[in-house]
């Protein structure tokens, strides 16, 4: 009984866990909580918790988000996204500094981890659509065929 469940639990996990889809969702459901519950931290081992599950949206996150793009890039195009890219994903390094900071000087600091939650929610929820449209595609497509 209890072996069952347990590879019954495994399999749940490796058949949710191939999808590069669903683990990018998962990534940004993670660091929504992770970053979002820093806003009401108090004590210190919290942080660390916080830590825990952002670092384990970003695991995830780094692990997928090149195979989904990849599965979802044109044979024909894959140099060019994976030389445009990286452009794109760094221009964010460049200027999100001078964006956050003056977003922390018109509210305060720690209305960034709100904001942060509110951001990775919107991921979410466009990646959710992006899902369901793409699962609809595929359905009419099979049908089609």
């Amino acid at each position: 009984m209890i072996f069952g469940s347990i590879m019954t639990f495994n399999a749940v996990i490796v058949i949710f866990f191939i999808a590069p889809s669903l683990n990018v969702m998962l990534a940004g459901v993670l660091y929504a909580v992770g970053f979002g519950m820093i806003y009401f931290l108090k004590t210190p081992l919290l942080f660390y918790v916080s830590t825990f599950i952002w670092t384990a949206g970003e695991i995830i996150s780094v692990t997928n988000s090149d195979v989904y793009i990849a599965n979802h890039t044109p044979v024909s195009h894959r140099g060019r996204f994976n030389s445009i890219l990286p452009v794109i994903i760094n221009s964010g390094f460049i200027v999100s500094p001078a964006m956050m900071g003056g977003f922390i000087e018109r509210f305060e600091v720690n209305s960034v981890w709100i904001f942060a939650f509110i951001l990775a929610v919107v991921g979410v929820t466009a990646l959710i659509i992006l899902y369901s449209v793409e699962r609809r595609v595929k359905r009419r497509w099979t049908e089609s065929t």
